[in-house]
């Protein structure tokens, strides 16, 4: 790996090929701030000095402060992402833990960002976020995370008005596996909704 993942560094090379968008972690700091972060707590291949430690339970400086592998890179906020993305490039934050995606979508709102940054979200998590009418939820924008016929069947059936509007892309999880997934995709495009598929294996 050239870079580490979630770097600026990773970031900076994605936009130099001339990518639409990058993608980002996010959770959040026991300041309540959006930190560029995938796991807590930290593995040891993320960072020595900070192995171990819990994200939530670190201030946004006690994050940055968090040496990657190559210890001139840093973990970073996720507003210093959006400030450094802006008039660059597209961002897709996603949101590691569900009760973090009300602070996931005030970041963007307070970051002037919704027009150009989408939350990573599974179907259920999409729905439940809308269901709730969690503040701001109907003012960015979503990837949305579908593993079956069933969960594109949920959101199509959810009676919610701006739902479909601010879903920007289906995200087909496991598609090697999924029966007439060419089906499914074509009802989804049917919408006028973009897809994209993805492989864990």
């Amino acid at each position: 790996m050239k870079y580490p993942y979630d770097s600026l560094p990773a970031f900076q090379e994605a936009f130099d090929h001339g990518v639409d968008a990058v993608k980002g972690d996010f959770r959040v700091s026991v300041d309540n701030v959006g930190m560029v972060m995938h796991s807590s707590p930290v593995e040891i291949y993320e960072s020595i000095n900070c192995y171990n430690k819990i994200v939530e339970e670190m201030t946004a400086e006690e994050c940055k402060q968090c040496e990657m592998i190559n210890p001139t890179y840093h973990f970073m906020s996720v507003p210093d992402l959006l400030a450094w993305a802006n008039e660059r490039v597209n961002v897709m934050l996603c949101v590691k833990e569900k009760h973090d995606i009300p602070r996931a979508i005030s970041t963007v709102l307070e970051n002037n960002a919704s027009h150009r940054t989408f939350l990573e979200l599974h179907v259920d998590e999409f729905i439940n976020t809308a269901t709730n009418n969690v503040t701001g939820w109907d003012e960015v924008y979503y990837v949305i995370e579908v593993y079956d016929t069933m969960d594109i069947d949920r959101i199509f059936d959810f009676d919610c008005e701006n739902a479909l509007k601010r879903s920007f892309l289906f995200e087909f999880q496991d598609y090697e596996t999924w029966p007439n997934v060419s089906d499914d995709i074509e009802r989804v495009r049917a919408k006028g909704i973009r897809t994209m598929t993805k492989s864990n294996s």
